[in-house]
């Protein structure tokens, strides 16, 4: 957000610092040591309302927490309490270009926002910020890519949102407001959710099948064999690539080999959104609202969003290991019957083992975190598979 260029400096102090040149002031809850959120000091409106926004979707003990601190924000108690701060600095003689909120607010065509941001404290993290204006009415929300693979990342959702607009789906998506590029940051801009969304509840299982296949339409789908599709080719490097890096990765070779004996396999392709799970979906007016398209492609074996759903959900929220999980995978690859040729079915949930083991590698190498242990379950999922087969 501020990349150190141009002048602009940042620094973290205890409130009744110096104040002179400062361009911004947040509040950083709870405190330096464990920051997790910025607030705007120079609105207490904004504040507030950046810590309601959403308030449907979080858990109750969460949601009655984040109420108390915007109550604070709102009357001005929080920088009373609360006493870290993060200054934005920067002379008027010394500043070569505009900073970040400037340029959003240029870019959003209003005389001014006030921005809250999340903190990520792991390496390899995008800055995404809840925008507002003046009067604290939410007015988009950004996501601003910083280095190769977040510029790449935050790109790639812009190229998906366009995708959905000129579908225009029966699933909910933000609206791409803005794309542009900024002190070498690419950054985009979409529309609020709607004001009414709920998370959606994965209790009573993955989201209707059609909705996953609408996204997988987004693209003509082609029916070709597994052996002679672009898509396989692409994945064999991907895999291959991973196994080099790999010293425990064996598995996904031998894998990979015994998928090759079978590739032979016609399987329908097409697009999908790529990281279908209940942290990424809502539901508003009895619509399905799905956000977060950054790993979206345009071509894969249809029905990866739905294992996808799946096994993230087994992982994350009921708490099982990974062969746990795929176990799940391999009895909803059945609901994929009625739209994959007749042996493509029994082929996904193997080919979707390879790509969750190619996205916890991946995430483990940039840095972004992920558990060691995580990783390791995946050959032993794979080895139970092979016991299973023979």
């Amino acid at each position: 957000m501020w990349p150190g260029s141009a002048g602009v400096t940042t620094a973290v102090e205890r409130a009744g610092g110096d104040e002179r040149d400062v361009l911004e002031r947040y509040l950083i809850i709870p405190s330096a040591g464990r920051p997790t959120f910025l607030l705007p000091l120079e609105s207490s409106v904004a504040a507030g309302a950046s810590l309601r926004a959403y308030n449907r979707m979080r858990p109750p003990a969460a949601r009655a927490a984040r109420w108390m601190v915007s109550a604070a924000a709102t009357t001005g108690l929080a920088p009373l309490l609360l006493r870290d701060r993060l200054y934005v600095r920067a002379s008027s003689a010394a500043r070569t270009t505009m900073t970040l909120t400037e340029y959003l607010a240029e870019a959003l065509g209003v005389r001014r926002v006030s921005v809250s941001a999340r903190v990520f404290r792991r390496a390899g993290r995008k800055p995404t910020l809840q925008v507002f204006s003046e009067r604290g009415e939410p007015l988009a929300y950004v996501k601003v890519g910083w280095d190769e693979r977040t510029r790449a990342l935050v790109r790639n959702e812009a190229r998906a949102l366009e995708a959905c607009a000129e579908a225009n789906l029966r699933i909910v998506t933000p609206r791409l407001m803005h794309v542009g590029e900024w002190d070498d940051r690419v950054v985009t801009a979409t529309s609020p959710l709607p004001e009414n969304t709920i998370r959606f509840a994965p209790a009573d299982g993955p989201p209707p099948l059609a909705a996953a296949l609408e996204i997988a339409s987004l693209v003509p789908n082609q029916n070709r064999e597994l052996s002679a599709s672009p898509w396989w080719a692409s994945f064999r490097a991907r895999v291959g690539a991973a196994v080099e890096e790999e010293p425990r990765a064996g598995f996904a070779a031998d894998l990979l080999a015994r998928i090759e004996q079978r590739a032979a396999v016609l399987l329908r392709f097409g697009s999908w959104h790529g990281d279908w799970t209940p942290w990424n979906l809502g539901v508003a007016d009895r619509r399905l609202v799905a956000w977060d398209w950054e790993e979206y492609e345009d071509d894969a074996p249809v029905g990866f969003d739905h294992l996808h759903f799946v096994f993230h959900a087994g992982l994350r929220l009921d708490g099982l290991d990974v062969s746990g999980a795929m176990e799940r995978c391999r009895t909803a690859a059945r609901d994929l019957e009625r739209v994959q040729p007749p042996e493509a079915a029994r082929i996904l949930p193997e080919l979707y083992l390879l790509e969750a083991w190619l996205r916890f590698h991946r995430a483990s190498r940039s840095g972004t975190g992920t558990r060691r242990d995580l990783i390791d379950q995946f050959a032993t999922a794979a080895a139970s598979r092979t016991a299973g087969e023979r």
